[in-house]
């Protein structure tokens, strides 16, 4: 399925998902701008709904740590711990060989947690994102954070699984497989309902 036309009631949008219950039971003024920044990308690029949907799902369930008490949702932010114990969170490669030629760090950050030196690497010259690899920080920023999660799951940046591999005939999208395109299935069942959620408050 090619992306067709988004149009989105913003306010409809936003009387479905916030409140007691809903996926958010309050919303500071910064994660609704970054709402609204979503819903104006996507429009720009447009995609279907069922893309954004699960792109806002996404970016709902890796965003979601409690930072003193408050869950983070559609706020950048950097991976738990660093990436300690991880490969990743060490000077080691994709391919597991150190790297020598920066002491960065590449351990998740930003809205769906980009790791890895290579991937950082990837992103900076896929979606021209000038600086990216030197200043990994820069994925916690706010627009840079929302470009890679977006254009990133469309291209297939993170897995090289991209949202068009789970488009069904019938028009319908496969949200639960989609998981594949950033962490195999993992809590894939919870973030396909998150997805329907979002769907639900677009229509």
């Amino acid at each position: 399925m090619e992306p067709t036309q988004t149009y989105i009631d913003h306010n409809k949008f936003f009387t479905s998902i916030r409140g007691a219950g809903k996926l958010f039971p309050t919303l500071t003024q910064r994660q609704t701008d970054r709402l609204n920044a979503y819903l104006t990308f996507a429009e720009r690029l447009k995609l279907n709904k069922h893309w954004l949907a699960y792109i806002m799902a996404t970016v709902y369930h890796e965003t979601g740590v409690s930072i003193n008490g408050v869950m983070q949702r559609f706020i950048p932010v950097e991976e738990t711990g660093k990436g300690a114990k991880r490969p990743y969170g060490k000077r080691i490669k994709y391919d597991g060989k150190a790297y020598t030629d920066t002491n960065n760090l590449y351990y998740g950050r930003g809205d769906v947690q980009l790791t890895w030196y290579e991937v950082y690497q990837k992103a900076e010259r896929v979606l021209a994102i000038k600086g990216l690899w030197a200043n990994p920080a820069m994925a916690l920023e706010d627009a840079t954070a929302m470009d890679i999660a977006v254009r990133g799951m469309i291209i297939g940046l993170f897995t090289g699984r991209k949202l068009s591999s789970y488009d069904n005939k019938d028009g319908t999208f496969n949200y639960k497989a989609a998981r594949a395109i950033i962490n195999g299935s993992d809590k894939a069942d919870l973030i396909a309902g998150y997805a329907q959620k979002f769907y639900e408050a677009m229509s």
